[in-house]
């Protein structure tokens, strides 16, 4: 089981890859603090997850106080609900891009990645063909990450 965060989310709708969490994970969750955020804003990209969501039946779930209570304040909600619904039902996986939200899922010893790992285990599962073109995408998308390791992973998959 996988629960992913608002930030993977947003930019996996952008560049049109949302399926792949689906494709690659058999069990997707969205904390309900994560789902707020996307359904404040009306926008084409948190249309296509609220349509994905459906389409998929990605239950949304909520952690409880107690969980919430043991993550620091100074993490955003979406982020705090994701690591505390990750611990409390056992997560495989957290999907996270924020930095500190990725120190923390670790310090609980929760398995992370983010926006570019799940593009790069989709390549590695051939889902998608260039990781090159879909890297570019999600920087066109607005998500950072350093030139040099957007080349090293390029190299890693002989696309440099």
């Amino acid at each position: 089981m996988v629960v992913c965060d608002t930030s993977p989310l947003l930019i996996l709708a952008k560049v049109g890859r949302l399926q792949l969490l689906t494709t690659l994970y058999a069990t997707v969750e969205i904390p309900k603090a994560v789902f707020d955020e996307v359904n404040a804003r009306e926008q084409p990209d948190t249309e296509a997850i609220r349509q994905w969501r459906h389409r998929q039946d990605i239950p949304v779930q909520e952690p409880s106080d107690a969980s919430l209570h043991r993550l620091p304040e100074e993490l955003g909600d979406g982020e705090r609900e994701a690591l505390a619904l990750a611990v409390e039902r056992d997560a495989d996986l957290v999907v996270l891009d924020d930095q500190e939200g990725r120190r923390v899922a670790k310090q609980r010893g929760l398995s992370v990645t983010g926006t570019i790992g799940v593009l790069v285990e989709a390549r590695a599962a051939e889902h998608v063909d260039s990781l090159r073109g879909e890297l570019d995408r999600v920087l066109e998308a607005g998500l950072w990450i350093s030139e040099s390791f957007y080349e090293r992973l390029l190299q890693e998959f002989g696309e440099l």
